[in-house]
């Protein structure tokens, strides 16, 4: 289950199955493509697959574990989060000011005072911290780390095509401004959004959610609490361009005629697009929340 919930943020079918049409289309200019069985394979494998783990109820399991556990007598100071919240009387409350946290892998809410050394969740065993730790210092690490690897990942070669009349090296734009130029519209603007749209504008909406979480803002809490949870789905499609390269360098081999290699560029990329997903998972959202708790003691651990 805990291999399960982390696995499921790199589960990218969708992102490959839309590379592989890319890769297609721009194979389709150098020899005659046509899709083989393995292709319907393995768009009935991206169905089967997303629609088996969006149907997987992982609360379902847990509470069936959880009425095992409460037959052996669970610990009293672990129930769920509604009924604790519902027996308190503190709905207007955080769970941090009342010294509770939720469980990262089964969603369990269990007492976690400062007091009790290294506490576990009396469910799985997982290590309970009220807030993630270095929440902030990490997702400024990652940032700033993203920041600097965009600039060549946009002006280096992604590409480097060899055939007879010499070597061309692409860039991002240049296979964006290909693809418009061949007439194939929609494929322009959908890697044009999803490599250097996307990840700017992830950089972009990190950089503000970090900026005032660190701030205390009291503005607007849940719409950035919901632009947080956009940033965090749209992350993978970034990974579009890599999908497309490491294709491309891998079926254009034609001898001498024709070859393409990945660039540079792909391998920082790549590198942005896998160091924003991990900011976006090391941020902990519950920080805009935060400050609205009048209560909430300034000198707690709040990463």
């Amino acid at each position: 289950m805990r291999l399960l919930s982390k696995l499921n943020h790199w589960l990218m079918f969708d992102v490959f199955m839309l590379a592989l049409i890319v890769a297609v289309v721009k194979l389709s200019g150098l020899a005659d493509v046509s899709p083989g069985i393995g292709l319907w394979a393995f768009l009935a494998l991206m169905f089967a697959s997303i629609s088996s783990i969006a149907s997987y109820d992982t609360h379902g399991v847990w509470d069936r574990y959880s009425s095992v556990l409460a037959r052996q007598q669970l610990s009293p100071g672990a129930v769920k989060g509604g009924d604790r919240l519902a027996e308190s009387g503190a709905m207007g409350r955080t769970g941090l000011t009342r010294h509770s946290a939720t469980c990262n892998t089964c969603g369990l809410l269990s007492d976690c005072h400062p007091s009790v050394e290294s506490p576990v969740c009396p469910r799985c065993d997982d290590t309970l911290h009220p807030r993630k730790v270095d929440s902030l210092n990490r997702t400024w690490a990652l940032l700033i780390a993203g920041y600097v690897l965009f600039i060549p990942a946009n002006l280096l070669p992604i590409t480097i095509t060899t055939s007879l009349f010499g070597t061309q090296p692409d860039t991002i734009m240049s296979g964006v401004a290909y693809f418009w130029h061949e007439g194939a519209y929609d494929l322009a603007i959908i890697i044009f959004t999803a490599s250097i749209f996307v990840p700017l504008l992830k950089l972009l909406s990190l950089t503000f959610l970090a900026w005032s979480a660190q701030r205390r803002m009291t503005w607007e809490s849940q719409q950035r609490t919901r632009l947080y949870r956009l940033v965090e789905f749209v992350g993978k499609w970034s990974m579009l361009d890599i999908f497309v390269v490491a294709m491309l360098a891998r079926l254009v081999q034609f001898s001498s005629l024709a070859s393409i290699e990945a660039g540079p560029g792909a391998l920082a990329f790549a590198a942005v697009v896998v160091v924003t997903m991990f900011a976006a998972m090391a941020f902990d959202p519950r920080l805009l929340w935060d400050p609205l708790e009048k209560n909430n003691c300034s000198g707690e651990n709040r990463d």
